[in-house]
């Protein structure tokens, strides 16, 4: 009698490989980024609203230069921004009242809920 044997059959593949860049160049569509840019814009209008209504509450005087707070302006819009990718607060700014942090709290869970459900 013969002996049988056995063997595996591996087909030949190609080894050019192609990538869809796209997915890296172009991460979220024009519609999403045009929505984060206008949530972030509401979430500085709500938290520098409540910081200056706080204050004017508190009797403090809101004076100050304009270059500050076009600062005070930039610097809230970049952390609401960042907000959507997983930032956090800084440390410098003290958010010591507890609505401030609430609103901040909730803009963030906002941010990771949009997060999540685009990625």
């Amino acid at each position: 009698m013969g002996t049988e044997t056995y063997a595996v059959f591996i087909r030949r593949v190609p080894m050019s490989e192609d990538h869809d860049w796209t997915l890296f160049a172009n991460p979220f569509n024009a519609d999403l980024w045009k929505f984060l840019l206008l949530y972030s814009m509401v979430c500085t209008v709500a938290i520098m609203g409540m910081e200056k209504t706080l204050l004017w509450l508190r009797g403090k005087a809101l004076t100050g230069s304009a270059s500050r707070f076009c600062g005070d302006l930039i610097f809230t819009y970049w952390v609401a921004f960042m907000s959507n990718f997983g930032g956090r607060p800084p440390k410098n700014r003290a958010y010591r009242l507890p609505s401030l942090r609430t609103l901040i709290f909730v803009i963030f869970l906002v941010a990771n809920v949009i997060f999540i459900a685009y990625r």
